[in-house]
């Protein structure tokens, strides 16, 4: 008896010694949510607008002359019947595409929103910002696709 006592004690201990590894620096995040591409400012606004959208997000707010974006993918909702709790999660996206002398530069920014709720009418959100690089990864190749379909189709290149 004694030794699982001291089993489940040290698996609480090993447990709450977990960490969370840390947030990166800001010249970490820029490294992969930033990318520069040959193109107007255009070409890029529009393609970014189009990847979202094919990727399946709702776009919220777009304005070509402050180069940003806001989109959120569709919500999925699981409802706890036993407890009357709702919850429901999407990803929002936010883009910034501004023109620097002859590139464009586009950062995008990735975040998980979890919002629950009680049958009581309590609400509560959390906001996880996404670190995956392969996120971003995913996104500017399709993007630099859209950039390259947009460029052939006006002539550009």
């Amino acid at each position: 008896m004694k030794k699982i006592l001291l089993l489940i004690l040290i698996s609480m201990l090993n447990w709450s010694c977990v960490q969370t590894p840390p947030a990166p620096t800001s010249m970490e995040l820029q490294a992969f949510q930033r990318k520069e591409f040959p193109t107007s400012k255009e070409v890029a606004f529009g393609s970014v607008v189009s990847v979202l959208q094919d990727l399946g997000y709702i776009i919220k707010s777009a304005d070509k002359d402050t180069g940003l974006i806001s989109a959120s993918s569709p919500s999925k909702t699981s409802y706890d019947f036993f407890w009357g709790n709702t919850k429901m999660s999407n990803t929002g996206v936010n883009a910034f595409v501004e023109s620097i002398g002859n590139i464009t530069a586009i950062r995008l920014n990735f975040v998980e929103v979890n919002e629950a709720s009680s049958g009581y009418g309590q609400k509560a959100k959390t906001d996880v910002p996404i670190y995956d690089k392969v996120v971003y990864q995913s996104a500017f190749e399709k993007i630099s696709e859209a950039i390259f379909i947009r460029e052939k189709a006006q002539g550009i290149k």
